[in-house]
């Protein structure tokens, strides 16, 4: 049911945007998408290597082009969590940083994007659990004008997220946990595939 509300949510957000893009010059210096790529590689694959693990996310992605050959990229990130009956976070960030346009929002772009992440829920000792990350997400590909407002964004990259704070710890000695196979990879060298459908506004 929540997976149904969250998709519903992003798909209204999407119209409302393509419906603002409407108004728009294909011109136009700045670019917002989702990607669906990502979402839909990652979650197949976690439920694919096992029935009782979820990961799930949602990266809204920008450009600006502030010049011809330079500009800015964010994306707004959203992670849901769940291993089982046990570990079980939802987490909000948000990342900015320096981009590298070959012709404005048109063609190669290379960006790489620096910030914060607030993950909370339930840890595998169910109990209460908070973790402040530091994301990093260098990335690499193409903006595709598609018609009118409209662009595909293709790409791929890396996303990590480093714990600056986290409580319960999983380093305590008398508490410890530790990642599962997948939980470190999701946390640590997550590749991001960017198949993205966006407008410029």
């Amino acid at each position: 049911m929540r997976r149904k509300v969250i998709f519903v949510s992003l798909a209204l957000a999407m119209a409302l945007s393509l419906a603002l893009a409407a108004q728009s010059g294909s011109d136009a210096p700045f670019y917002v998408g989702l990607n669906l790529g990502h979402t839909i590689a990652v979650s197949a694959s976690s439920t694919a290597l096992s029935s009782e693990t979820l990961y799930l996310p949602i990266h809204v992605d920008m450009h600006y082009a502030l010049l011809q050959h330079f500009g800015l990229a964010g994306s707004v990130i959203y992670r849901l969590e769940k291993d089982g009956d046990y570990f079980s976070t939802q987490e909000l960030g948000i990342a900015v940083g320096p981009a590298f346009y070959s012709s404005r929002l048109k063609g190669f772009f290379a960006s790489a994007k620096f910030g914060l992440a607030v993950a909370a829920g339930k840890d595998y000792l169910d109990d209460d659990y908070m973790r402040i990350d530091a994301v990093i997400q260098p990335e690499v590909g193409l903006i595709i004008p598609i018609g009118g407002p409209l662009a595909l964004t293709l790409g791929c990259g890396l996303q990590t997220l480093l714990p600056i704070y986290e409580y319960p710890s999983r380093y305590d000695p008398d508490y410890g946990w530790d990642w599962n196979d997948m939980g470190m990879m999701s946390h640590y060298y997550l590749p991001v595939l960017d198949i993205g459908l966006g407008a410029k506004l």
